[in-house]
């Protein structure tokens, strides 16, 4: 096989060419200057092009990701679905194809629902449409086992499994959602789903999109990587500054999203699981996207779940590498009703969907729960969680 010739498209304009061979690696790349602005946020050169384009795919890290593709590399396995995505409207066609985007796309488009989660069919959610050839779940990112589905009425919804046996992620999730809902913040709404993996029955989780054909989401790690961060400011408040020369103010949810992943013990809030909401046609900003991504929490990964103060010693995987490090960046803390947070026998009922959690992780995790709202009152009321004289 010769080597190929692969546009990178978004919508119908060409913004790039990309010259691959027959094993599928990059051996080129060139930008097409007239529609320069028509390429991803974090893009500025050939080499972020192909950074952009090597990570746009399933991780390799993935959960039986050798086993499930057989050698296929992440990037094949995407270049074989036109790096179709319903995150956003970019997409990969080769030099000699001659659909278009309105033929292509899978917000209008049907799609075939392999590679990662089966659902149990018994469900009303299993009402799918007929398939075509393309798979959007192989542009999805994280190592956590997820697809794409249609479900009744052309809704695109993500369904997710965990991480082991249980379904702690999946039930923070929905307690996630309980919380954002209550409080009143936009969030994609998580529900339970049962599923099957390797043959076994398991429960997850399912959302629907929160994008289209007319609005992309542009992650938060998109929106820094395209400007270089001065030393004289943390990564924190260059994400602010970035947004703000894009025309969005985050401030305000970036604290309240930090407040509420507190409460949930939140150990994952990484730069790709929030971000911006863009006009796919205008390219202008809309705002800021809906809070989701929240399952890695509430001890989910097993193991010792602290007591007392040991919860103000908690790592993440944020701007900062503990939680109070975080806390410390709020200047309005009165962002969450303390009163419409769900309460301990709602998270104990929830946690006991869980038949693999023994009594005792339960209640300890209700405890660790109802002991970060009295820390998280305490902070509103002045309390600096961070300072030693309040800690020891």
């Amino acid at each position: 096989m010769k080597n190929r010739v692969i546009y990178l498209k978004h919508k119908n304009i060409t913004t790039a060419a990309l010259m691959v061979d027959e094993c599928s690696n990059i051996l080129a790349v060139k930008i097409r200057e007239q529609t320069r602005k028509h390429l991803p946020v974090s893009v500025s050169d050939e080499a972020s092009l192909k950074t952009w384009l090597m990570g746009r795919g399933i991780p390799a890290a993935r959960k039986d990701f050798e086993r499930d593709f057989g050698g296929v590399s992440s990037f094949e396995l995407m270049l074989n679905n036109l790096g179709l995505s319903l995150v956003d409207c970019y997409w990969l066609c080769p030099g000699d194809y001659e659909k278009s985007w309105q033929e292509v796309n899978l917000y209008s488009n049907h799609f075939r629902e392999s590679y990662s989660l089966d659902l149990d069919r018994k469900e009303t959610i299993a009402d799918i449409y007929s398939k075509t050839n393309f798979v959007p779940s192989t542009s999805l990112k994280g190592d956590l086992k997820k697809k794409w589905i249609i479900r009744k009425n052309n809704i695109r919804s993500l369904v997710k499994g965990n991480y082991g046996s249980g379904c702690v992620q999946s039930l923070s999730e929905v307690l996630a959602s309980e919380i954002h809902k209550r409080q009143g913040a936009a969030h994609a709404p998580y529900h339970l789903i049962h599923i099957s993996s390797n043959g076994r029955k398991l429960i997850g989780c399912i959302c629907d999109a929160f994008t289209s054909e007319q609005v992309e989401f542009i992650s938060a790690y998109e929106a820094l990587d395209h400007v270089k961060k001065p030393n004289s400011i943390s990564y924190y408040e260059f994400f602010i500054e970035c947004c703000a020369r894009l025309g969005v103010d985050v401030r305000d949810f970036l604290e309240y999203q930090i407040l509420t992943d507190f409460v949930i013990s939140n150990n994952d809030r990484h730069l790709n699981n929030f971000g911006l909401l863009r006009d796919a046609d205008s390219l202008e900003m809309i705002g800021i996207a809906p809070i989701f991504d929240s399952g890695n929490s509430m001890f989910y990964s097993g193991g010792y779940i602290p007591a007392g103060k040991g919860l103000l010693d908690l790592d993440t995987t944020s701007f900062f590498s503990k939680e109070v490090k975080l806390l410390k960046q709020v200047k309005d803390r009165s962002w969450v009703n303390l009163a419409l947070l769900p309460g301990e026998d709602y998270v104990y009922r929830l946690l006991k969907i869980d038949a693999e959690l023994s009594e005792e992780r339960v209640s300890r995790t209700v405890e660790a729960y109802r002991q970060k709202i009295v820390y998280l009152d305490d902070f509103m009321n002045g309390a600096d969680l961070w300072d030693y004289k309040y800690r020891r």
